[in-house]
């Protein structure tokens, strides 16, 4: 029988000691970094995405086609993102975007902050 997620909260809500819960951040952490890794491995260019998790705020759900995936520099890649027509008019709110675009690019947002569209987290 697998363990499940209701066996391991049960664990931690009603068993854990004080090391039990001390070994599970560390673990936690490392586990999300793979999977954040994993997630950012499997965009690829020409990708519908929506951006998360990224400040400054405005930029939070931002939605179009991945266009470019920089080379990691410090361990980190960025993006240029095609903006679709929605986005590029909530955009334009905050940076200046010519009023007859209907699409923007934008080179500056992070691997890290794209997910396909209709996966990006609500937080």
């Amino acid at each position: 029988m697998g363990l499940t997620a209701d066996a391991v909260n049960d664990f931690l809500a009603q068993r854990a000691n004080d090391s039990h819960l001390d070994a599970l951040f560390p673990a936690t952490k490392k586990r999300r970094e793979a999977l954040e890794t994993l997630r950012m491995s499997m965009l690829k260019v020409g990708d519908e995405i929506t951006t998360a998790r990224i400040r400054p705020k405005y930029l939070a759900g931002l939605s179009g086609t991945l266009i470019k995936i920089s080379a990691p520099s410090r361990g980190k890649q960025k993006t240029v993102i095609r903006l679709d027509e929605e986005s590029t008019r909530r955009f334009r709110q905050h940076e200046w975007v010519p009023e007859e675009d209907k699409e923007h690019e934008i080179d500056f947002i992070p691997l890290s902050a794209c997910f396909l569209k209709g996966e990006a987290p609500t937080k």
